[in-house]
């Protein structure tokens, strides 16, 4: 934390809400009563299950009665295994499950009990390869770990927040490194430092907020949003740069982040998008053969798109922002990397096109790191 000086510390300390995180703890503390590993054992579906308008089952307590304990709202009901409720168009409300717990209701929540059973006590030894054994929700799991042991496991939850975080705090190479890890990272420089050593978990990721703020929450609706930009203005812009000789340049320094809002945007220069294009002809690389329509000047249409996502330019030297690392695709092509249930094909058949460029420009990425970065 050498970016952060004592008198960031202290200041916070002494706005700090001490009587809040005195009954958040009493709060955490009716809960972990309420569902110790005994009772959890007899635990009634009705008393784990959201959906059922019961405040105090399991799922909902952990969920909203304890979210400033750490937030785990913005994934569907399903990262709890079972719920009630409707899914997709199926608007009857009954109990929804996921078969990897087990083919049928009693089943499922049978072995449902017992990872979260087994989680507790892995957390209680800090057994960490039991842990990663897990097969609940990562999201669900390190809640349950931060609200039975506060002060062992990070109640930080979201991988892009601990991103964002231990960039900030000038932690690198956080692509080899899962969740679990990265919490672990986080809670070293908490415990390293003389003043936040002593304040609770808790008390950290608050300061942690307040003082760098949440990174922007959607980051690819961002980026889409800047190539729709883009697009827009193309037409003219090609006239411009389209007779320059699309060769391609080679490694370039990244720039600096621009921070707005608490979020971090990576600058882009619509020229080497363009350059892009213009490199491959207008033609989709996944096929050239694929249909799209003729621009207004003449062109044949298609979008640029970064293979490594311009989000990821924190774990890289050199910049992403090259034509080395953008693509020319049709629409379709486009939507369905950024949406579609098969994008790993068309992914892995870009970075083997691309792979040799990209190292050219010095950027080093294998394939299964590229495909991590767009689960």
């Amino acid at each position: 934390m050498n970016n952060i000086d004592k008198l960031q510390l202290n200041n916070f300390s002494l706005s700090f809400d001490i009587n809040k995180e005195k009954e958040l703890e009493n709060l955490r503390n009716i809960f972990i009563n309420k569902f110790s590993v005994d009772k959890i054992v007899t635990l009634p579906l009705d008393d784990y299950v959201v959906g059922k308008q019961n405040e105090n089952s399991f799922c909902n307590f952990l969920e909203n009665r304890l979210k400033d304990l750490g937030d785990i709202h913005g994934s569907t009901a399903i990262k709890f295994g079972i719920y009630f409720g409707r899914q997709g168009k199926d608007n009857i409300k009954k109990y929804r499950f996921a078969q990897k717990y087990g083919n049928n209701l009693e089943d499922c929540f049978a072995n449902i009990k017992l990872e979260i059973i087994t989680l507790i006590k892995n957390g209680t030894n800090k057994d960490l390869q039991g842990i990663k054994k897990c097969k609940l929700a990562p999201i669900f799991r390190g809640k349950i770990l931060a609200t039975y042991f506060p002060e062992e496991y990070m109640n930080i939850f979201s991988e892009e927040h601990l991103d964002y975080f231990l960039t900030k705090l000038n932690i690198g190479n956080l692509i080899s490194l899962n969740i679990l890890e990265k919490q672990r990272e986080l809670l070293f420089i908490k415990n390293s430092n003389e003043i936040t050593k002593n304040w609770t978990n808790y008390k950290f990721s608050c300061f942690l907020y307040t003082m760098f703020g949440k990174p922007i929450k959607d980051q690819e609706d961002i980026e889409n949003f800047e190539d729709l930009s883009l697009k827009e203005k193309l037409n003219n812009d090609t006239l411009n740069y389209y007779f320059e000789k699309p060769i391609y340049e080679g490694a370039k320094e990244k720039t600096e982040p621009i921070i707005s809002n608490g979020g971090v945007v990576y600058p882009r220069d619509k020229k080497n998008s363009i350059k892009a294009l213009v490199k491959a002809n207008f033609q989709c690389e996944i096929d050239n053969a694929h249909p799209s329509f003729i621009r207004k000047n003449g062109k044949n249409y298609t979008e640029p798109h970064h293979l490594i996502p311009m989000k990821y330019q924190k774990e890289f030297e050199k910049s992403l922002d090259v034509p080395e690392n953008i693509v020319s695709l049709c629409s379709n092509c486009h939507n369905q990397i950024h949406y579609g249930k098969d994008q790993d094909s068309l992914i892995e058949l870009l970075y083997e096109q691309r792979k040799s460029v990209l190292k050219k420009a010095q950027i080093d990425v294998t394939l299964k790191e590229l495909l991590r970065m767009y689960k």
